[in-house]
């Protein structure tokens, strides 16, 4: 059933059980509205696949000529999303934004006849500029999405929650985030498509204008923006860390035949199918005849499990998808741990591995590497659990994650069945080392750590393990050292930790030091905006996090938290209760309420007064809006 737009803070997607998913072959929306040269604007939730030439089209309201209209489009190869108009002879606007093929991106465009247009990308303004001229009315055009609207040109991708305004006022920078954030719609909204019916051929608009769009051959998939997701409301991850999509195997299709064709999708058929991937796990037949069913007679836990039978010497691999766009994107030299439950039944024979899971490592361009598993089992067995923790290559950008049974090596005569159950995919990564899913803050708990040579020493650096740090606008361990930062040391500490395997580390060197790590680089307003946290205006957050520290001078260790405006430029700050000495772990906390003007905050953990050699540690520091 179709939501209307709602006002909590996490995005909108959160909550939406489907979006829709285009196959680049037939799939494709209409929409009873055209963008209107005296302005328009318009925003969505975007998932591009690059399936090579041609240039994807995404969003096309324009003609053969390319003179009139516009359009959204993604060159073959190149990762960067381009939103154009013209103006009857040539390009008039074209702001674009990079978007990384099988990544979720939040696009935002604004445009005006001859004045500001601008681009932005989750929430954030990337760019703008002043158009030339008008744009041209495309006659005889609808506006059309994942397809060209004078002829069939399909893209594939995934979209949700798309918001798209004709106005002569262009959105605010603050709407633009508002919409990110909240899923706030502007005041007179023309159209609103949450995409979240999850059946069906109608996109229903909810804006109260019924501008619904036609759907032609849409899938329905689990894959929505929010990837951070509970048990409770997308039972197909067991916990919110977990990065495989329907690995307790509960979204599961209706039953008539296990699936035995190879290379297919398992949606409880015997052929499968070649398109329909909306369950996630897809079988390829190594050798035998071996089948794949989700089974609601046996299980661990839930209402199903994945049942894989070989077959006499049969070879079964069961796997979370074909190419990257399928595939779980992760972080190189980063550690991750595949877990899961398995319960056999031995028939007859003997081969060398039998039953397992296993993760195999992708290069960017879908270069095979290191292939994980876990322990082979060939005997009867009860639901047991098994786990591999492994390191990722530093060219390691996907992994696929399969189920398998192998009965065709060593004597090539086994014969069994094996159910899986409760599959999770858990990493150290940044973006998932949250301590609970309403955390805004990434890497809180110093559980992403990099390789270590040195404590940091240098300001205006992130700490990345070395004496110098790295100066670069973004790297994924997130936490940088200030300006202030001087006599000084910062490190990720395995050796001295509340909660999992590392803390933030702050030192002084002499008695003149000054020690903090901060959540961003904040030495431009550009960066400032580019990494630091999007938050709401006029709204109570609590920051809370754990300190212990070493001859501290007095009031010296404590969270200061910094509001930036839409500028970048700093305004109010709050600080948590303070630290003097030396003391154990110790709550610091503070629950505040940003002024009407702040759009960002910056989390700086200090040992920032001067007068002692000492040491502070933090650990679980955690941003929460109330």
């Amino acid at each position: 059933m179709p939501r209307t737009a709602v006002t909590g803070y996490r995005k909108a997607s959160l909550n939406d059980p489907y979006s829709v998913y285009f196959n680049g072959t037939s799939a494709y929306m209409t929409v009873p509205i055209v963008p209107d040269p005296a302005g328009w604007c318009f925003a969505m939730w975007l998932k591009p696949s690059d399936k090579g030439t041609p240039t994807h089209t995404f969003i096309s309201y324009n003609t053969a000529s390319f003179t009139n209209g516009m359009m959204v489009a993604y060159g073959a190869g190149k990762s960067i999303i381009e939103v154009i108009a013209y103006n009857g002879a040539a390009t008039l606007s074209n702001r674009s934004i990079a978007a990384a093929p099988g990544d979720w991106v939040h696009l935002a465009a604004t445009y005006l006849p001859n004045g500001t247009c601008k681009i932005y990308r989750n929430g954030v303004l990337i760019s703008s500029a002043t158009s030339t001229g008008t744009m041209s009315v495309a006659t005889a055009q609808t506006l059309t999405f994942s397809n060209r609207s004078f002829t069939p040109y399909y893209a594939r991708s995934n979209m949700s929650n798309i918001v798209w305004q004709n106005t002569t006022t262009s959105w605010t920078d603050d709407q633009v985030r508002d919409i990110y954030l909240t899923n706030k719609l502007p005041a007179g909204t023309t159209m609103y498509l949450a995409l979240d019916e999850g059946t069906g051929t109608t996109a229903t608009d909810t804006s109260g204008n019924s501008n619904n769009g036609t759907l032609i051959a849409p899938t329905w998939t689990i894959d929505t923006p929010t990837k951070l997701r509970t048990a409770n409301t997308f039972p197909q991850r067991k916990t919110p860390d977990n990065l495989l999509s329907n690995g307790n195997f509960e979204y599961a299709p209706p039953f008539t035949a296990a699936t035995t064709g190879s290379g297919r999708w398992i949606d409880g058929t015997a052929a499968g199918s070649l398109t329909n991937s909306v369950y996630k796990w897809r079988l390829s037949v190594g050798a035998g005849t071996p089948s794949a069913q989700y089974d609601n007679t046996v299980y661990k836990n839930g209402a199903n499990s994945l049942k894989v039978t070989s077959g006499v010497g049969g070879w079964a691999e069961v796997i979370n998808g074909t190419a990257k766009d399928f595939f779980v994107p992760v972080l190189p030299s980063t550690s991750y741990t595949l877990s899961g439950w398995i319960k056999t039944e031995y028939i007859s024979g003997d081969a060398t591995v039998g039953a397992q899971m296993f993760a195999y490592e992708y290069s960017g361009a879908i270069v095979g590497g290191s292939l994980r598993t876990t322990t082979a089992i060939k005997t009867t067995t009860d639901w047991t659990e098994y786990s591999v923790t492994f390191t990722t290559a530093s060219t390691t950008r996907y992994l696929a994650i399969g189920n398998s049974i192998k009965g065709h090596n060593g004597t090539a005569t086994l014969s069994m069945i094996a159910w899986f159950d409760d599959i999770t995919l858990t990493t150290t990564a940044p973006y998932r080392n949250r301590k609970s899913i309403d955390n805004l803050v990434i890497n809180g708990d110093f559980e992403s750590v990099p390789t270590f040579t040195a404590a940091t020493n240098t300001a205006s650096r992130y700490i990345d393990g070395t004496a110098s740090g790295l100066n670069a606008v973004e790297f994924p361990y997130k936490w940088y050292t200030p300006g202030t930062f001087a006599n000084a040391t910062a490190q990720y500490d395995t050796s001295v930790k509340l909660t999992g395997t590392a803390s933030m580390k702050l030192s002084t060197t002499t008695t003149a030091g000054l020690a903090s790590a901060i959540t961003g680089n904040n030495s431009s307003a550009a960066n400032i905006k580019q990494t630091m946290i999007p938050v709401l205006p006029s709204t109570s957050y609590t920051v809370s996090g754990y300190c212990k520290t070493n001859n501290v001078a007095t009031a010296a260790a404590h969270i200061d938290i910094y509001e930036y405006d839409g500028t970048g430029t700093v305004g109010a700050t709050n600080t948590t209760n303070t630290l003097t000495g030396t003391n154990d772990w110790t709550l610091v906390t503070i629950t505040f309420t940003t002024a009407s003007t702040a759009r960002y905050l910056t989390l700086a953990l200090r040992n920032h007064v001067a007068g002692n050699v000492s040491d502070a540690w933090f650990d679980d520091i955690t941003l929460v809006k109330n």
